[in-house]
């Protein structure tokens, strides 16, 4: 095995392996030091050793470049910690959960990696959550609820809301084996996208196993009860559904009405059983909330205490780390329900004026290419949207990577080639 093949095995594997370390603190059982930290080091160093030989390259195009500038203006908002009287631990924290995942860009970008590997893996890791948790979620064993309860109850955001065994199920939403519902949201309309646009191009994944999936994630898309989920599933039903008809495929649209079957079925049959009665009775509430005022009622008092912190730090940004998830669990301001207004408290005007230029060419270019970048593209802009009302890339280890990822991929010539030849 030569060590390209052994680098593609191993950032591929990523997925995998953190599934099976969320699968097992289900458990109690911790395998991050034996597992998790060997994976994270070697992708560390995969990705540095790809940046020093290809930086250089005619192929390290203006997309590339200025990811580039803004790796770096992260890394070098470090120097905000002498001023800003915030403890380095914010920066560490966000070193984990937010600039990590950027170094998938790079995975994704590289001219010599232009198959099919991470998205297969990442489609059969996600198949794993998925089927796995709709068992947990509907059955609901007495384990799972003891699981869910504790992590509930130990969240430093839950504050003293008293969830406890008897009372956690009338609220939960579906999250798998994880504590929150916003990875099965990012997971569902990605892998829907990835499945639906592997029918189009050559892959060695049957066409049952993808349509399967697709219909098990419109599901979990649905039961994780998070608006923006719930919405772009009708989304990128409609855009596949259409970019299908051209392609000659209708059969995606068939699983379109078949979802609203099985939904119209979910409710009228859950008179006859409690546990789907609940179910059905948090997503009609959570359907009737699917306005925008609303979802950003509850968050406008985040933005408003910031508001005078953002100001202070208008063109330097506070550094990163410093305005998010790990400031508010150190009792500090932190916006931790608005990815663009989180990344403007930490980065300011400055990288304002790099991060949305790059996102603009980002998408121009995934829009332009829609034919081929069909994947890359919805998976982008679902994401992007999903930062309106969340800090969806700074809050876990399996969001991040498909949207670093993914823009990568944009970016990567050979692979726009591939797919051109292919589709």
């Amino acid at each position: 095995m030569n060590r390209y093949k052994a680098e593609h095995i191993l950032t591929s594997s990523f997925y995998p392996l953190y599934m099976l370390i969320y699968f097992f603190l289900m458990f109690g059982i911790s395998i991050t030091s034996y597992v998790g930290f060997p994976i994270v080091i070697c992708i560390v160093a995969i990705v540095f050793n790809l940046f020093i030989k290809t930086w250089h390259k005619q192929s390290f195009n203006i997309g590339k470049r200025m990811f580039v500038i803004w790796a770096v203006l992260n890394l070098a908002s470090i120097g905000m910690y002498l001023f800003n009287g915030m403890p380095l631990s914010c920066y560490t924290y966000s070193l984990q959960y937010y600039f990590f995942p950027m170094l998938f860009f790079f995975i994704g970008s590289d001219e010599t990696n232009i198959n099919d590997g991470f998205y297969n893996t990442f489609l059969f890791a996600s198949a794993f959550f998925f089927i796995v948790g709709l068992y947990l979620y509907f059955a609901m064993p007495p384990f799972y609820i003891a699981y869910q309860a504790e992590a509930w109850g130990n969240a430093w955001y839950t504050g003293s809301a008293g969830y406890n065994e008897d009372n956690i199920a009338s609220v939960l939403r579906f999250s798998s084996f994880m504590s929150s519902s916003y990875v099965a949201s990012a997971l569902s309309i990605s892998t829907i996208a990835i499945s639906l646009g592997f029918l189009f191009r050559k892959s060695k994944i049957k066409h049952y196993f993808l349509y399967t999936l697709s219909l098990i994630c419109i599901i979990g898309a649905i039961l994780c009860q998070q608006r923006i989920a719930m919405a772009c599933v009708v989304l990128v039903l409609v855009v596949f559904s259409i970019y299908g008809r051209k392609k000659g495929n209708n059969f995606i649209f068939g699983i379109s009405l078949c979802c609203l079957f099985l939904f119209m079925s979910l409710i009228g049959l859950s008179f006859a059983d409690d546990r789907l009665y609940v179910i059905s009775e948090m997503i009609t509430n959570r359907m009737d909330s699917m306005n925008f005022d609303e979802a950003m009622s509850g968050r406008t008092g985040q933005y408003i205490k910031a508001y005078n912190e953002i100001l202070n730090y208008f063109v330097t940004g506070k550094g990163m780390g410093a305005g998010g998830h790990a400031a508010a669990m150190n009792g500090n301001i932190g916006v931790c329900d608005g990815e663009f207004i989180h990344l403007f408290f930490e980065f300011g005007f400055i990288g304002s004026l790099i991060f949305i230029p790059f996102i603009f060419i980002t998408l121009k270019r995934g829009i332009t290419n829609f034919n081929e970048l069909c994947v890359e593209t919805s998976i982008v802009v679902y994401l992007l949207l999903s930062g309106i009302g969340e800090n969806v890339l700074s809050v876990s280890y399996l969001i991040g990577p498909i949207f670093w990822f993914c823009a990568g991929r944009i970016w990567n010539n050979n692979y726009l080639l591939r797919l051109h030849n292919e589709v």
